[in-house]
């Protein structure tokens, strides 16, 4: 006899505090339970507390209690990977971000693992972005220079592969004419995707920079 999977459970979010109490006082008024997921200490200052409902519960909030609130939105609900940091967060005199609101929250069509967010921010962020986007913009993974080597293994490098030559330039701790095969072997084909990636993630020292030059100075297409 084949066991009836358990009904998931539920979490909702809310636009404010003032809806997130409206929705536990619903819930208590109507003696159903519910678990809390807060944000602080650690998130206090970006974040709304949430609520975790059985099934039952969430059809019954709903079919007695949708004109008393607003929420942004309920998702299956998983155990947090992360912990809330213990210490408050960091307060500032220039304060750009402000308060956010989550608008929207629902399950993401592409992955069901993932969820999709809509959120306002009531700070200006103009002048941060450059900045924030700078610090944000995700760097290819070193396998993306490794696709590019030769993929030998000759070790020329100083590297016993070409996988652990491509993290070792990611990482900013070598020369990307040190690959003798591209640069100086059968295999200079590689070479403008190679350097292409690289000069893409900042990876390109002086030395590279003069080897590509001087390439270029004997009409040689790097």
């Amino acid at each position: 006899m084949n066991e009836k999977t358990p009904d998931p459970d539920y979490i909702g979010t809310f636009p404010n505090r003032a809806q997130f109490e409206k929705a536990r006082a619903a819930l208590e008024g109507l003696s159903l339970s519910y678990r809390l997921v807060s944000p602080e200490p650690g998130f206090g200052r970006v974040g709304v507390p949430s609520l975790v409902l059985e099934e039952d519960a969430y059809r019954a909030l709903y079919a007695r209690c949708a004109d008393v609130f607003t929420s942004a939105g309920w998702v299956t609900y998983r155990p947090a990977t992360i912990q809330v940091p213990e210490q408050e967060p960091a307060s500032f005199a220039d304060d750009r971000f402000g308060e956010t609101a989550v608008m929207v929250l629902a399950p993401c069509v592409a992955d069901p693992a993932r969820i999709r967010l809509i959120a306002h921010i009531s700070g200006d962020l103009t002048e941060v972005f450059p900045y924030l986007n700078t610090e944000m913009r995700e760097k290819p993974p070193a396998l993306e220079i490794f696709k590019r080597l030769p993929r030998t293994n000759c070790r020329a490098c100083g590297e016993l592969t070409c996988l652990a030559f491509a993290v070792k330039l990611w990482s900013g701790g070598g020369q990307l004419s040190q690959c003798r095969p591209v640069f100086a072997g059968d295999f200079a084909h590689l070479r403008p995707a190679l350097l292409e990636i690289c000069r893409g993630l900042g990876v390109i020292d002086g030395a590279d920079a003069d080897n590509e030059a001087a390439m270029q100075k004997q009409g040689v297409e790097p």
